[in-house]
């Protein structure tokens, strides 16, 4: 009973550095934040910081790898084998909605990523998630142009890069609003609509 509380107190102090080492980066940027700064958020020592991560470029790589993690797992609910292509991606919509509902600190970390100055060995860990929901797309209009009814005329990874670029805007929306006034969902149900114009004229 003792070590399933402490391996708890553990898992806790780990999720609370990540939560407040996300928050801080996204408010600050990588740069400007710092191990003390993390620590004194969390309530505890450095030493306590470095038992879990190596050092602030370990712990920012980790953070988002948990983060993609969350993502991906959640990603699985929303993405069933039978949909149509045009499910798939009102599902795409639904799942970011989702995300920002239950990691909402995470959200604001990614919407923030892109506006970061990070060390090159740091870029070099994280790029290869960065295409991963782009090549989603493309495969998604690739299946539609051929099976769906897609218009044959659409420059595919134009588009998806289109896509992909709106949804980040709104998610960076979504993030800066404080007083939760932006309508997340009824945005994505207007892009939605727009996406279904485009992709299946004929």
């Amino acid at each position: 009973m003792e070590d399933k509380n402490h391996s708890h107190q553990q898992n806790q102090t780990r999720n609370d550095i990540f939560m407040n080492a996300a928050r801080l980066f996204s408010e600050k940027g990588y740069n400007r934040v710092s191990i003390r700064e993390i620590c004194e958020s969390v309530g505890v020592g450095k030493p306590t910081l470095y038992y879990y991560f190596k050092d602030k470029e370990t712990l920012f790589v980790q953070l988002v790898q948990e983060a993609k993690s969350l993502g991906r797992a959640l990603f699985e609910e929303f993405m069933g084998k039978d949909l149509s292509p045009i499910e798939k991606l009102e599902n795409i919509l639904r799942f970011f909605q989702a995300y920002v509902e239950r990691y909402p600190v995470f959200i604001r970390f990614f919407s923030q990523i892109s506006l970061m100055s990070l060390p090159e060995s740091i870029e070099l860990q994280i790029s290869p998630f960065k295409d991963e929901l782009l090549d989603t797309l493309q495969e998604i209009v690739k299946e539609g142009q051929e099976h769906g009814g897609f218009s044959h005329d659409l420059d595919r990874e134009l588009f998806a890069l289109t896509m992909l670029s709106t949804i980040k805007y709104f998610l960076h929306l979504k993030s800066r609003d404080s007083g939760n006034e932006f309508d997340l969902a009824g945005m994505f149900d207007r892009l939605l609509d727009l996406w279904k114009k485009i992709l299946l004229e004929t």
